[in-house]
């Protein structure tokens, strides 16, 4: 999106990278459509995390850490 809106304005010969396992995750996630992301709709980088995945995955007290065993 950076490179069509404040570099080339073109979209023609390029390659994106989608990271699908993580739009679970956020609040707002990133979305493509014909193979292009779409502009989000509400300002941001669509980066916010789920209040439920923090409490889930921090360190050391969220259950992913528990469950792997590695703290006993």
């Amino acid at each position: 999106m950076f490179d069509y809106v404040a570099l080339t304005g073109t979209m023609q010969d390029r390659m994106i990278e989608w990271i699908d396992h993580l739009h679970e995750r956020l609040v707002a996630p990133a979305v493509v459509a014909g193979g292009r992301y779409l502009a989000p709709e509400a300002p941001g980088a669509a980066t916010r995390i789920r209040p439920q995945s923090l409490a889930g995955f921090s360190f050391p007290a969220g259950a992913a850490w528990q469950a792997t065993g590695w703290l006993a």
